[in-house]
């Protein structure tokens, strides 16, 4: 990547000194054009929703971790009804949405998962005194078989309500019964080494080839919509009443598992998430709190406090590639991935960028990738164990950082071609070799690709390349010509660039399209996760010179409109910055002119010197610049690459400045 940026950095003053004359003569520009338009009608219609699972008067004695004592739930019970909150109900939410009657200011919504004994023994008699209405998710299974018994041995009956009190409960007004699935409440093997993933969102893999290897897409589909389907007609017989609630187990889902449920006449999706705001007009997903481990009363004020006020969560980062972790022998990759997990757990960093592919050594562009796929040979198959083991062990977020254009089909036709003059329109060789985004087949085989990823890895988020750009010379191919024809611009590149504000105007559009197109990509991935965080990498030389998007087709304020934040390469060697600390603290000023820029940008700094052989940074070095960023304004931060093979940079001297509990974290 690196290198890459290297070239396009010297790229970009070439192109830049080449093209100023005429750039300075430039009309307006187009005004920005968002893909993503957010919901107009806010006003004050929001609600949050509270989760709890059982409930016990000695949590000595709670055969479950997410265990609340009941004298807590009464204290939260009275402090919301003396504080003026709430308590509503589905129904509720739906008059409000149809303009029958509005939401109160305060209105929070109760939710129990699981179908708990102790619901009926204690919940049930507190919302009747109270008068409160809450929502319980039931696993038929569960209730169906109380003979079974869990991993440690419990019957069911002894943990879970009988059909006969949940239709009580149902028929006294107020509990309304969600579906919670009927057997997707567990984990499914979700890889070649035996990982157990929420079963709901995982394509299961039934062993090697005389195994059967991953389930298909359709097999996946079958097995939730039999599953849902199943759960609502048994809750239905026991009740008199089909669900209208999907309460997915782990609240995991993708819009694939929403368009499911909304099949089985349930188009309302309870997901698990910090304490979020929910709007009456958004309801197919609707965010709930999570109380674990006897959360009390200061949980449940922390969480109000955090509906009416968001808490910015700072990003602190680094980049791993997951050719470090892999060898030929699986004691090896096992053991690189243990040293791995140490670092990050160390670190106590919030996100793990993981490279998902195996880029070539010249070109930069992805040859074999670490996931399943349908269009590229497969080195290992690594990055769901890897994902699921960072995800869970050491407690951080994992973005899958892949190419936006940048593969090796071998096809030469389905290459962005170049009008520079003395190269005719063959491919620039100072670039990625980059498929042309406006060449249909090229584009559904980047989208294929994109899908088997969120197929087979459970990741967080996505983190876009740098390799997303079209520079003043491209698009020429076939495709790229027609594609601007058909948008209203000549076919010729050079008439464009003769005239400034045409040359402008082409330039936003190519921003614009590039940009479209990822969120087409994560679109596609959001079928299966739902609500994936994003990313995309920027140069740093077109934060501090704008007018550089006409030479890259990037822009700053583009990025921040269409991604949760923007990772920008603030790597002042790569740059040859004179000064890097001032350089840095001009970055960041050039970022806090922007709206939300600062709140959105990652500051990712270089670990090793990319114009010296890769020399290492001093580690006190990386610090200081962190400390530099801070102390200028910047929230979040990282660093590339990271090689914790050989402790470069030294973790205990970067944590330091890294880590979110160090002395350096600013709040």
């Amino acid at each position: 990547m690196a290198r890459v940026s290297k070239i396009m950095s010297q790229y970009m003053k070439y192109v830049y000194n080449t093209m100023f004359s005429a750039l300075l003569f430039m009309g307006t520009m187009v005004p920005l054009i968002s893909p993503i338009q957010g919901d107009q009608r806010e006003g004050h219609q929001s609600f949050i929703v509270l989760c709890f699972h059982n409930v016990d008067d000695d949590i000595n004695s709670s055969f479950e971790k997410d265990t609340i004592l009941v004298r807590k739930l009464t204290d939260q019970f009275q402090w919301l009804q003396q504080s003026g909150y709430t308590v509503v109900s589905m129904q509720d939410i739906l008059d409000a949405q149809s303009g029958k009657k509005p939401l109160p200011d305060k209105a929070i919504m109760l939710t129990f998962d699981d179908g708990y004994k102790s619901f009926y023994q204690l919940v049930f008699p507190l919302l009747k005194a109270f008068h409160y209405s809450a929502i319980l998710a039931v696993c038929g299974e569960w209730i169906d078989h109380p003979h079974m018994v869990d991993e440690k041995g419990i019957p069911y009956g002894e943990k879970y309500m009988t059909w006969a009190q949940i239709k009580e409960v149902s028929d006294s007004g107020l509990v309304e019964i969600g579906n919670h699935s009927y057997n997707l409440h567990h984990g499914g093997i979700a890889n070649p080494e035996g990982n157990k993933e929420p079963l709901a969102v995982t394509v299961e893999y039934h062993g090697g080839e005389s195994g059967g290897g991953y389930e298909s897409v359709s097999t996946l589909k079958h097995r939730i919509r039999h599953d849902i389907e199943k759960n609502s007609e048994v809750i239905a017989r026991h009740t008199g009443k089909r669900p209208r609630v999907m309460v997915w187990p782990y609240g995991r889902f993708g819009t694939l598992a929403m368009e499911l449920a909304e099949e089985a006449g349930m188009p309302y999706n309870l997901r698990l998430s910090d304490a979020k705001k929910n709007n009456i007009h958004r309801l197919s997903e609707i965010y709930r709190d999570y109380y674990a481990e006897d959360a009390g009363l200061n949980h449940l004020i922390e969480a109000v406090n955090l509906w009416k006020k968001p808490q910015i969560k700072h990003i602190r980062s680094i980049r791993i590639d997951l050719d470090s972790i892999y060898d030929p022998d699986p004691a090896k990759v096992e053991k690189n991935l243990s040293d791995l997990l140490n670092r990050v757990h160390k670190y106590q960093i919030t996100t793990v960028f993981l490279k998902g592919y195996v880029g070539d050594k010249v070109h930069g562009d992805a040859k074999e990738m670490y996931f399943p796929n349908r269009h590229l040979p497969m080195k290992a198959d690594l990055m769901n164990r890897v994902t699921w083991q960072l995800h869970t062990r050491g407690g951080v977020q994992v973005y899958a950082w892949m190419p936006i254009i940048g593969y090796d089909f071998g096809r030469e036709d389905l290459l962005v071609k170049s009008s520079i003059a003395g190269q005719g329109d063959g491919v620039d060789s100072r670039q990625y070799r980059r498929l042309s985004p406006f060449n249909h087949e090229a584009r559904e085989k980047i989208k294929d690709i994109y899908e088997d990823l969120a197929i087979h890895v459970p990741i967080d988020g996505i983190a876009f390349q740098d390799d997303g750009v079209l520079t003043a010379f491209e698009d020429a191919s076939s495709a790229g010509i027609n594609a601007q024809v058909a948008a209203g611009f000549p076919a010729s590149i050079q008439e464009i660039k003769s005239n400034p504000e045409l040359f402008a105007n082409w330039s936003r559009w190519k921003t614009d399209m590039l940009t479209n197109f990822t969120l087409e990509l994560k679109r596609i991935m959001d079928k299966y996760h739902g609500n994936l965080m994003s990313t995309r990498s920027l140069f740093a030389s077109i934060v501090l010179h704008p007018i550089q998007e006409e030479c890259f087709s990037q822009n700053l304020d583009n990025f921040i409109k269409n991604y949760d934040f923007v990772t920008l390469m603030a790597m002042p060697r790569l740059e040859e910055a004179e000064e890097p600390y001032w350089w840095l603290k001009e970055l960041v000023d050039k970022v806090s002119e922007h709206p939300e820029g600062l709140k959105k940008t990652l500051f990712e700094l270089e670990a090793v010197n990319w114009n010296d052989n890769k020399k290492p940074i001093s580690p006190y070095v990386i610090v200081r610049q962190m400390q530099n960023l801070q102390l200028n304004g910047a929230l979040n931060f990282g660093y590339y690459p990271d090689n914790y093979m050989n402790n470069l940079p030294d973790a205990a001297i970067v944590r330091e400045g890294l880590s979110t509990q160090s002395e350096l974290f600013i709040d």
